[in-house]
């Protein structure tokens, strides 16, 4: 879990408490952030410029190609640390209007082969 969120929510970001229950609803503190990355809540993190266009889909740096630098850059946008990074919105592979999870799962398997062009 994010270190940002666990402050936010009460959590000590330094122990592993992802599988307590803080608020006591039965669901686990990391299902409760991973509803909270899934959710309309989840703020898109980073600066699409004017005018960028990705080369296509799951191209999250706008550099021609989808390579493992998609992918970590899709990863710090779900962590939040790409905080005014420029991001290509039109990378989105999942049609929600985000950079996240769905993209870097995307980067992964073109690198490795398992989805093809």
């Amino acid at each position: 879990m994010a270190d940002n969120w666990e402050a936010a929510n009460g959590l000590n970001p330094s122990v592993n408490d992802s599988a307590g229950d803080k608020d006591g609803d039965g669901y686990t503190n990391i299902e409760e952030y991973l509803f909270y990355l899934s959710s309309e809540s989840f703020p898109f993190i980073g600066t699409c410029m004017p005018g960028d266009v990705a080369t296509s889909a799951g191209d999250v740096n706008g550099d021609g190609q989808i390579d493992l630098a998609d992918v970590i850059l899709a990863l710090r946008v779900v962590s939040g640390q790409a905080s005014g990074l420029p991001l290509k919105l039109d990378a989105d592979v999942d049609g929600d209007g985000k950079i996240g999870l769905s993209e870097a799962v995307f980067g992964l398997e073109r690198v490795s082969g398992a989805r093809s062009e």
